[in-house]
């Protein structure tokens, strides 16, 4: 099967939870779907109808939130270093 590069703790995961929970709406779901989900910010805005732009908007938010609540690095998935 395709390789889960994703390090997110598992959704259910009592620190996944408390990573979402910093979140507003839409970043969490930038962050599930990037990476618990593996999709890149493109297909993410696409699922979400959103533009692209603000789907990178989102990401970078919920990752310094969490950075910021947590202080550790962003959990590293697909989205993570598509500059472009």
């Amino acid at each position: 099967g395709p390789k889960d590069d994703a390090v997110v703790p598992s959704l259910e995961s009592p620190d996944a939870a408390r990573m979402l929970a910093v979140l507003g709406p839409d970043e969490r779901l930038v962050m599930i779907l990037c990476y618990a989900h593996g999709f890149s910010h493109g297909e993410a805005a696409d699922v979400l109808g959103l533009p692209l732009g603000t789907v990178k908007s989102h990401a970078q938010r919920a990752k310094a939130k969490i950075r910021a609540r947590f202080g550790l690095d962003e959990p590293q998935g697909r989205c993570a270093g598509r500059g472009r």
